[in-house]
């Protein structure tokens, strides 16, 4: 892109896009936020309870055995500008319908008592680059190339 400069940064989320338009192919954007007075500042307590959330997903979406079979997602993690963290995840294309991942939604939200809106589903349409370079903003490249890897899960 002629907007992006060459930096240790950019080379990183270059590649990791690239990568992922090629071997992964997500389809849906999902953004998980924690209500205000469920968001933990500890990054490691906030994975655990975003690990709970998406185990819940899962089986909801896959039904038994959900565990045998997992959906391909990835995580990337942003710290909020006051307190906590959110998460965006892209869903693997598994032949999964947007129906079906909704009623996941939805099942999900109402099993762990938190609210529709802190699950937002949307699709990837023709936009891949820029949901990856959205979804990849919390990533920091040293001048040593070194880059702050606990943002992927």
């Amino acid at each position: 892109m002629k907007y992006r400069t060459n930096t240790p940064s950019t080379l990183l989320k270059d590649t990791l896009n690239e990568w992922a338009n090629r071997y992964y192919h997500p389809k849906y954007f999902l953004t998980v936020q924690f209500p205000e007075l469920e968001q933990k500042n500890n990054p490691w307590d906030a994975q655990e309870n975003l690990r709970d959330v998406m185990s819940c997903f899962e089986r909801q979406l896959l039904g038994r055995h959900w565990n045998n079979k997992h959906l391909p997602f990835m995580v990337f993690v942003e710290k909020n500008e006051s307190y906590g963290w959110h998460y965006h995840i892209l869903l693997g294309n598994q032949g999964v319908t947007k129906r079906r991942l909704n009623k996941a939604i939805s099942t999900t939200t109402a099993i762990k008592g938190i609210p529709y809106y802190s699950m937002l589903l949307l699709p990837i349409n023709k936009t891949k680059n820029r949901v990856f370079y959205y979804s990849e903003k919390g990533l920091h490249v040293n001048q040593k190339c070194q880059f702050n890897s606990d943002r992927i899960i």
